[in-house]
């Protein structure tokens, strides 16, 4: 009996955050260009979640507006009546956004890897890796 991936008993509709996805990582120097990696997707969501958080953050007025998400040195905070507060994108609370952020930049390195791709840990700051000779 053959299995395929129509099977009704593979179909998978969740994950949990210990579940790991396989992926493909590429590498032209191994003999197939590449190889398979296992991440879990607790980690997957951080990795993807870091740059549009990063942009999103980056983007917020650094001055409190009358009404509005603000930036607030390194804090994420709403000016006016709280309780009239838009969700965030993606539906996530104030406090869910400050989870994963700290979790995300507690991961970090605290220095510059130097190859201007990397998220690093700078005093607390999401940053973009600076690409040694530049």
């Amino acid at each position: 009996m053959t299995t395929t991936i129509t099977d009704p008993s593979l179909q998978v509709f969740s994950a949990g955050a210990t579940d790991q996805l396989l992926m493909w990582r590429t590498d032209a120097n191994l003999p197939l260009g590449g190889r398979t990696v296992t991440i879990a997707v607790s980690d997957f969501f951080l990795s993807m979640a870091s740059s549009w958080m990063t942009m999103w953050f980056a983007a917020l007025p650094t001055t409190a507006p009358e009404h509005g998400w603000w930036r607030n040195g390194t804090e994420l905070a709403y000016a006016g009546d709280p309780t009239t507060a838009p969700a965030l994108p993606g539906g996530m609370t104030t406090e869910q956004f400050a989870a994963v952020r700290n979790a995300y930049l507690a991961s970090l390195p605290t220095t510059d890897p130097g190859d201007g791709v990397s998220d690093w840990n700078n005093s607390g700051v999401i940053t973009k890796s600076i690409k040694s000779g530049t």
